[in-house]
């Protein structure tokens, strides 16, 4: 089986994310005994060729002060929520044209899987039932949307676009303001204390706009995916 032929393995194996790329080989020794069809030298040559042009900033902000923030900010969209999985396609355009292109630049992945590879990232998370994805539409296309999820202590800010035309941070905030409020009364809600959200260190606009958020860095690092389990 060839590396770029694997389109049924990536959509059903699970994804290991790793920051060196001394760790894939150990990564393929633990796991090789389900993926006994695949080329071991193939994995390990195209594993070994991340993306190190920019790190993954990790940026948090207490929950207290990410509401008050956030409660001061305008947000005029309506917003409305998906409800069942298969209701994500709703977003596949929008996902289609604002992915990042590591996707679509990593080699296990290319131009052709990068949208049925996020979709399914974002539907396993709301299988998990404590996330909420909201969108904004104008007319008939959606504009907008944002995945937020309660993860032990923390509310993960995980997927959040919005097209060219909305990044003036009203849009962003109007999702934010109604994801947050679909999550505050379940009771896993109850446990969190923190906001947190990634980004690469080379999305300047994203940047700016969570550090208004009251979001600082608290990590940083190298970031390439793994995409067998």
């Amino acid at each position: 089986m060839k590396i770029n032929d694997f389109d049924t393995l990536l959509l059903s194996k699970p994804i290991i994310e790793i920051s060196n790329p001394s760790e894939v080989e150990n990564c393929i020794k633990k796991y090789h005994s389900g993926m006994a069809h695949l080329e071991h030298n193939d994995l390990i040559e195209t594993a070994l060729k991340p993306d190190f042009t920019a790190q993954m900033l990790t940026l948090e902000c207490d929950l207290g002060t990410f509401k008050t923030i956030l409660g001061r900010l305008p947000g005029k969209y309506t917003t409305s929520f998906i409800t069942n999985p298969d209701e994500i396609d709703l977003l596949l355009p929008l996902i289609d044209s604002t992915i990042n292109n590591r996707f679509s630049n990593d080699p296990l992945i290319g131009p052709m899987l990068a949208v049925p590879h996020k979709r399914k990232l974002i539907q396993t998370h709301f299988n998990n039932g404590n996330s909420s994805i909201c969108y904004s539409k104008l007319g008939d296309v959606v504009i907008g949307f944002h995945q937020m999820m309660v993860k032990k202590d923390e509310l993960v800010l995980y997927e959040i676009a919005t097209t060219k035309e909305h990044r003036n941070g009203l849009l962003a905030i109007s999702l934010l303001k109604s994801a947050l409020e679909s999550l505050e009364n379940k009771a896993e809600f109850a446990d969190v204390s923190k906001v947190m959200t990634k980004i690469y260190s080379d999305n300047a606009e994203s940047f700016q706009f969570f550090r208004k958020l009251g979001f600082r860095v608290s990590d940083s690092k190298f970031h390439s995916h793994f995409h067998f389990g």
